[in-house]
């Protein structure tokens, strides 16, 4: 085996190496659960179980529930079983149907609830809040009843969806409507009539709201007949216009309003701004352990004289400068990419969401960009500096100085957003930080990359020049 590919395995495989790949994947683990308990995320939030549907009151003291029951893919889920009780106790049950519908009527009494329970999971709705503002029909006597005429069927919606849903969960005036994930639209009326979706994209321009149409979709209900369909949303969409006719009593009513429309899942848009501040705040101490690891692999060798010790075998000192800045190097990247994945992972296993892949790809830049550049700056240090205790406190010292020390001067002086823009090490962070959060890009993306990039190369090219030149 060659004496440079020896040194690179021996300082990929060094026991400090390894346990930074397991720091970064525990990081990884941490920060998906601080990001769920930040985001207030419980278990009613993303459970692949939802319900929505309505509850009929009738003088005759007769509740009737019906509804539909789906998963966070806007399928029906048949067969799920429905509980309706009284003051804890089971007063009647029945199960879905094949289009995940279900319909049951119960004579009133206190504290009713309804619980649908499917696959271990439950989801639960207390309808005696939501026929509480109408209960005094309860009360009235016959007399009472005779002055104001008859009781007419109060019809109320309830629903209970997970976060993983894009649009709604909306009541029009005849119709529930929510779009899943995946853009799978599910509508469940509770009469015949009609309704259009409009999709637009709207902006603001000048104090006038300009609405450009990009689709309709106009659709035939049936009362109590649940549609499950998937709908091809335009990518510019950001708005969706609903309009609903109905007709009733022989008058045809109609309601026309507007609902903001994002292409990502709720639980998506709650999860993400919260990423960023706690991956940021994780990587105030990651360049900590990459110093450390510079230093170590090759700083240390030199004030201890375990370089010499090295060089009595066939190998050169700019050999093992090359192949031990390399390992190090790939031990970085492999971490910068371990960190963000593992939190993903994490995410699918817990929540069940899935975060699109080019936002992991796009988050793991930022640890890479910054960490490369401080490598580099550690190991342009211990060539020129033989001390290794020297080369350590530098390396810390100037991460302090980039982190808190330029900032201030950049307050100081107004030039803040520059500094932290274009002259530190990882300034792609911005351009990365806009992306994620879907808000207008402000910076100068050319001029970004050209400054992180330069940050890894100028210091990697000086050290090359240096023990280079020594080893001559």
């Amino acid at each position: 085996m060659r004496p440079s590919f020896y040194d690179f395995k021996k300082t990929l495989l060094r026991v400090f190496s390894i346990s930074i790949l397991i720091i970064f994947i525990v990081s990884g683990v941490a920060m998906a659960y601080q990001i769920i308990q930040v985001s207030q995320l419980v278990p009613s939030n993303y459970e692949n179980l939802n319900v929505m549907g309505y509850v009929y009151v009738s003088p005759n003291y007769k509740v009737s529930i019906c509804g539909i029951v789906f998963n966070n893919q806007g399928k029906p889920i048949p067969s799920a079983t429905i509980c309706i009780l009284s003051s804890g106790k089971v007063i009647a049950s029945t199960e879905t149907l094949t289009n995940g519908f279900f319909n049951v009527t119960v004579k009133y009494a206190p504290n009713l609830y309804l619980l649908v329970k499917y696959n271990g999971l439950e989801r639960s709705e207390d309808i005696s809040s939501i026929i509480s503002p109408i209960g005094i029909i309860f009360s009235y006597n016959q007399q009472q009843q005779e002055d104001i005429g008859p009781l007419v069927n109060q019809t109320l919606e309830f629903f209970d969806i997970s976060l993983f849903s894009n649009f709604g969960p909306c009541y029009l005036y005849n119709a529930e409507i929510v779009i899943m994930c995946n853009n799978n639209l599910v509508i469940f009326p509770h009469d015949n009539s009609n309704i259009t979706l409009e999709f637009v994209h709207s902006c603001h321009i000048q104090n006038h709201r300009i609405v450009t149409p990009l689709k309709s979709l106009n659709l035939s209900l049936r009362a109590l007949t649940p549609i499950y369909i998937t709908v091809n949303i335009p990518p510019m969409t950001n708005s969706i216009i609903v309009s609903s006719y109905t007709h009733y009593n022989a008058l045809q009513r109609e309601l026309n309003f507007s609902l903001p429309y994002s292409k990502y899942t709720i639980i998506y848009s709650e999860i993400t701004p919260n990423i960023l501040p706690l991956f940021c705040f994780f990587m105030l101490f990651f360049p900590f352990v990459i110093i450390y690891l510079a230093y170590t692999s090759f700083a240390r060798l030199r004030s201890t004289g375990e370089l010499e010790f090295i060089l009595v075998r066939p190998i050169t000192k700019c050999k093992i400068f090359i192949s031990r800045f390399f390992a190090n190097v790939l031990i970085t990247t492999v971490s910068s990419f371990l960190l963000i994945p593992t939190t993903a992972i994490i995410f699918s296993i817990k929540i069940g969401l899935y975060l699109p892949m080019h936002l992991i790809l796009l988050i793991s830049l930022i640890p890479l960009s910054s960490l490369l550049s401080y490598l580099a700056i550690t190991y342009m240090y211990s060539t020129i500096i033989k001390s290794g205790g020297t080369v350590l406190g530098l390396g810390f010292f100037t991460y302090i100085i980039i982190r808190i020390v330029i900032p201030i001067i950049g307050i100081i002086t107004n030039t803040y957003n520059e500094i932290t823009n274009y002259l530190v090490p990882g300034s792609i962070l911005c351009y990365i930080s806009e992306l994620v959060t879907e808000r207008k890009v402000r910076v100068n993306v050319e001029l970004e990359i050209i400054s992180t990039i330069l940050w890894i190369i100028i210091p990697s090219i000086i050290s090359y020049v240096i023990i280079k030149k020594r080893d001559m």
